[in-house]
């Protein structure tokens, strides 16, 4: 069960690796979650349940990317770190060129910090002196 990685989620909302309890959890979510007819995972105590899940099927479950729950409160859930960092991998983040621009003031800057004075453009560092 290593290649999981399981993460717990905390009262804060953040995310933290499991390591030894691995197991334990798994465990739990067996008890707190069941199989409905059409073989969707609900709730124990949902009308529609028929079984228990079995650990293997917990196993299965996370590392198809669902995040399962451990407790009554909102946040005691548990989500595999393995799924989320092939899913990192396959969508790496874009990287957002920024566009410079030279002011009138001599200066480059950024698109988004150029300044209208009334000389013309320029930086936030000269715009007092052009106004």
């Amino acid at each position: 069960m290593s290649d999981l990685k399981l993460q717990h989620q905390n009262s804060l909302g953040r995310w933290s690796e499991v390591g030894d309890s691995e197991s334990q959890l798994i465990t739990i979510c067996a008890e707190l979650h069941s199989m409905d007819a059409d073989g969707k995972i609900v709730r124990s105590h949902h009308p529609s349940a028929i079984r228990n899940l079995t650990e293997d099927e917990v196993v299965d479950a996370l590392l198809s990317g669902l995040t399962l729950r451990t407790g009554s409160d909102w946040y005691e859930n548990i989500r595999s770190l393995a799924v989320i960092e092939a899913w990192a991998e396959l969508h790496p983040k874009k990287t957002v060129e920024t566009e410079l621009v030279k002011c009138a003031c001599g200066h480059t800057v950024p698109r988004g910090q150029v300044m209208s004075a009334s000389m013309g453009t320029s930086c936030p560092d000269c715009y007092d002196e052009m106004s």
